[in-house]
């Protein structure tokens, strides 16, 4: 089991006007709990995942919102909680099942992002979005060879904070090979599928990826990869 918190600030000095808008000053806390558990020698059974809470002010020059009426003095003196203050979670989780000796493997994965899970320190951040997935992973020739069949579901807009709604579903395989001889490869072909209230998108994805180590002297070597994607 962790225990991670974090704290983030912005400086008072650092805000400005960028295309015709003020930017203040934001802060966050952190505070999260990731965990693994395991059951038997061979860890038939493993449980993994993660819990996140996020408290941030938008505006740290904000006032006390006289609504909040606080009990808690390590409250207000901490996190100073304001008219621009949200609180959020996020969290996922792995359950996996490792069978015939390992050789063959089920994940079921979920992963959940409020709409109020913005970091200020994160940008780009995907929120309000809940997504599950589903694998089966299978070794063959003494795992020189990996296949793996899986199914991606992802459902957008849970709360109805935006204004378009997007729902996406992939399904398809992973073809592995790791053979001496040969550069390591992976073949990924996948079917996705996109829906919201504007429009419905469908595409295949094929994915071949070839890596490959020299080795030039006893204390130098060399690594080439070679990407290339279908759309």
């Amino acid at each position: 089991i962790y225990l991670t918190g974090a704290h983030f600030w912005d400086l008072d000095d650092t805000t400005n006007f960028r295309y015709g808008q003020e930017f203040y000053p934001e802060s966050a806390w952190l505070g999260s709990s990731d965990f693994m558990i395991s059951i038997g020698k061979k860890r038939v059974v493993e449980l993994s995942g993660e819990i996140a809470g996020l408290f941030r002010n938008q505006n740290t020059r904000d006032t006390l919102a006289p609504v909040f009426n606080l009990q808690s003095q390590f409250v207000e003196k901490n996190l100073k909680p304001n008219l621009s203050s949200s609180f959020d979670i996020a969290a996922n989780s792995l359950l996996k099942f490792n069978l015939f000796n390992g050789n063959s493997q089920l994940e079921i994965g979920s992963q959940f992002v409020g709409p109020g899970f913005i970091h200020p320190g994160a940008f780009g951040l995907r929120n309000d979005v809940w997504r599950k997935d589903a694998r089966w992973i299978q070794q063959l020739n003494g795992n020189k060879l990996k296949l793996t069949g899986k199914y991606i579901t992802e459902r957008d807009n849970f709360s109805d904070a935006k204004s378009i709604t997007t729902n996406m579903y992939q399904y398809g395989v992973d073809v592995d090979l790791n053979y001496s001889k040969f550069p390591q490869t992976r073949i990924s072909i996948d079917r996705i599928n996109l829906k919201n209230t504007l429009y419905t998108y469908q595409t295949n994805l094929i994915n071949l990826l070839l890596n490959k180590n020299f080795k030039i002297s006893k204390k130098s070597s060399a690594n080439t990869v070679l990407n290339g994607v279908y759309y």
